[in-house]
């Protein structure tokens, strides 16, 4: 049976827990060598990483986002256009009322973007 080992989140996002005994001696021999700078770089501050996070998460969601906005426009314009025929049939209300939300919705999925955008910005305030 394995035997269960706790430690804090930074020890564990560092990756310490998989380095063996053996190398972090030899780690620690390395690091009062005068050649320690040559070897190990510093480690990248928290806001970088965080921001690669968030631009990565922002970007997973760009294919989704452009395939909506293109099929947007055909769904609008055949919903329009199927509006103008119940309106010319004499239905005029159900009619206009295609025509209105195909065109709000058109303009809703094309400001998605700009929501995301927006939403991080905010979050970046916080």
């Amino acid at each position: 049976m394995a035997k269960t080992q706790s430690m804090s989140v930074k020890e564990f996002m560092s990756g310490e827990w998989k380095v063996s005994k053996k190398e972090k001696i030899a780690f620690a021999s390395l690091a009062s060598m005068s050649l320690y700078p040559l070897f190990i770089s510093k480690p990248a501050s928290a806001g970088a990483i965080s921001g690669v996070i968030t631009e990565k998460t922002v970007n997973a969601f760009d294919p989704i986002v452009d395939l909506v906005q293109g099929l947007s426009y055909p769904i609008g314009i055949i919903v329009m256009m199927c509006g103008g025929i119940i309106w010319m049939i004499g239905n005029k209300e159900k009619g206009l009322s295609l025509i209105t939300n195909a065109g709000m919705g058109y303009i809703i999925v094309q400001m998605v973007p700009l929501g995301m955008k927006l939403l991080v910005e905010v979050a970046k305030t916080f």
